[in-house]
């Protein structure tokens, strides 16, 4: 079986790719995050391109139903912590998505108080408004008290790159430079790093 995947941009155009179905379930959705991400898009005039598709949850799960082949780098979002229970820190991070981070690295790379480790679904919730399978660096802008940083490989510099819009059954294809507009816009701090890891 398959399932139509639409895109299209701004403007309106629509094209159409083939999706094989994967047997995914329910989409991840959170109520509002989608239009605050579309409304800040308009704001500051930003260009995208949208792709319409089944609910991915995992980077294999998006390369199965073919995303790869929309406009854009294929990017691995991390939602990392690192501190004290007291005082923590927050990172999202931008990768590739054929890169394995190497946390113990990044955790040096980066001047972190403590090993990085992944964040706990009620921190990503409480910080970012997502669930898992939704994860993408435009929802800092949900992040109000500027707890969170954004942090870019390097790799990524100069690119159109892909970010689900805060829902995971669409995916916008936008240039790099404006996913770091939108977080600075928005009193984040961001950055663009050498990250260690390996292909995976």
């Amino acid at each position: 079986k398959t399932q139509n995947i639409s895109y299209g941009n701004q403007k309106g155009g629509r094209r159409f790719l083939p999706c094989m179905n994967a047997g995914l379930s329910t989409p991840v959705f959170v109520m509002n995050l989608e239009e605050r991400i579309s409304g800040l898009l308009h704001e500051l005039g930003i260009h995208y391109d949208m792709l319409e598709h089944r609910a991915v949850y995992t980077v294999a799960e998006a390369r199965a139903c073919g995303i790869h082949e929309f406009a854009g780098k294929s990017c691995k979002n991390l939602f990392l912590r690192s501190g004290s229970p007291a005082r923590k820190e927050y990172y999202l991070v931008l990768v590739p998505d054929t890169k394995r981070v190497d946390l113990k690295a990044l955790t040096h790379v980066l001047g972190a108080s403590a090993r990085l480790n992944f964040a706990k679904e009620d921190e990503l919730m409480e910080r970012l408004s997502l669930h898992p399978g939704a994860v993408t660096p435009l929802a800092i802008i949900a992040d109000r008290e500027g707890c969170v940083e954004l942090v870019v490989d390097s790799e990524l510099s100069g690119e159109i790159v892909q970010a689900h819009p805060g829902v995971n059954t669409r995916t916008l294809a936008l240039a790099l430079d404006d996913v770091l507009l939108m977080a600075r816009h928005t009193g984040h701090r961001a950055r663009l790093v050498d990250i260690p890891g390996t292909e995976e």
